[in-house]
């Protein structure tokens, strides 16, 4: 059982991922769906690659959690409460107010609310409450297989596993390069923890190998893994958004090695804390709000800020007096 203390800068890093993700919707996104003014003082693409951030973070993060649990039983309970009623609170929150106040261009019913509840949406081929949920189908999907390979006790063979993992992932990427595609789209979905056609089961090792090199020390083969994923992220994207990967390597290397403890701020681990509720509850209920603002002629610099304001006020209390609540009255019954 791991006994290291808990890395801060690693929710620190949630914290500032959480914040582009927000950023890139509310601007450039908005901008791309409804149309921004010109008045807009500046516009942020990359934050989009704060999901990438995420899923590396995960990778690190449920082995962390794989070392303190004593069943499969524990570790299922333990993501149970740890994603499901922050996930429903805010489903019905954004679900109520956009139906509510309105949307341009967006109509739910209730029967797909319904559906969404169990987060599996996408496996029924059903449209999201919110778009942002569409990594958490992913998130679920990498869940179920560190379950499986918990409860077969191969998780010894993690590093086996990641090449023939990493293999499987180039050969379906070259497959769907040239049009032959001979995955069925749900097995793929769970297998490469796939975006339509875009793969991250990748990045989620690399989190994996710096968590291995973060229990155990420096290691090549750690290393040599986490080179393999990031040239398989090569695969699919260009240099400039695989520098950006890079970026977070150094990063997770840098704060493994105790390089980044000057990032520890109290505001930056405050948004870490509540990152996952401000995930869920920011787009379409800010979205919302910069809409509305736009009809009453106010600046849309404004309405980012009372959105992005907004959103942390919901999260926290989402985070302060359900999520966490929730999970402790949990842990006391297990």
């Amino acid at each position: 059982m791991n006994t290291k203390k808990r890395l801060l800068e690693i929710d620190v890093l949630r914290g500032v991922a959480a914040i582009g993700v927000i950023l890139f919707h509310y601007t450039t996104r908005y901008n791309q769906k409804y149309g921004h003014s010109d008045d807009v003082l500046m516009y942020l693409p990359q934050g989009f690659y704060g999901v990438e951030l995420f899923f590396i973070i995960s990778g690190f993060v449920i082995f962390t959690s794989l070392d303190k649990i004593k069943s499969g039983s524990e570790f299922v309970i333990g993501r149970f409460s740890r994603l499901y009623p922050a996930y429903w609170t805010c489903l019905i929150l954004t679900y109520t107010i956009v139906n509510i106040a309105g949307l341009p261009n967006y109509t739910i019913s209730w029967d797909v609310a319904i559906i969404n509840l169990s987060m599996f949406q996408v496996f029924f081929n059903v449209p999201n409450v919110d778009g942002v949920y569409w990594t958490l189908e992913i998130e679920l999907c990498f869940y179920i297989i560190m379950f499986v390979l918990y409860q077969t006790k191969l998780l010894k063979y993690i590093y086996q596993i990641s090449i023939i993992w990493l293999i499987l992932m180039v050969l379906t990427i070259i497959l769907e390069k040239q049009g032959n595609i001979i995955i069925e789209s749900r097995i793929g979905i769970l297998l490469f923890l796939k975006s339509q056609k875009i793969i991250f089961a990748n990045l989620f090792l690399i989190g994996i190998m710096f968590y291995k090199k973060y229990q155990k020390g420096l290691s090549i083969k750690e290393y040599f893994i986490i080179t393999a994923c990031i040239l398989v992220y090569k695969l699919q994207h260009y240099w400039s958004e695989t520098l950006l990967i890079i970026f977070f390597a150094v990063l997770f290397h840098l704060i493994i090695d105790n390089k980044m403890s000057f990032i520890i701020q109290k505001p930056l681990l405050f948004m870490g804390n509540i990152s996952y509720s401000l995930y869920l509850i920011h787009q379409n209920v800010g979205y919302v709000i910069i809409n509305h603002f736009y009809k009453f002629g106010i600046n849309p610099n404004i309405s980012i800020c009372v959105a992005l304001i907004i959103s942390i006020l919901l999260a926290a209390i989402i985070t302060f007096k359900i999520e966490k609540p929730i999970m402790r009255f949990i842990k006391k019954m297990i």
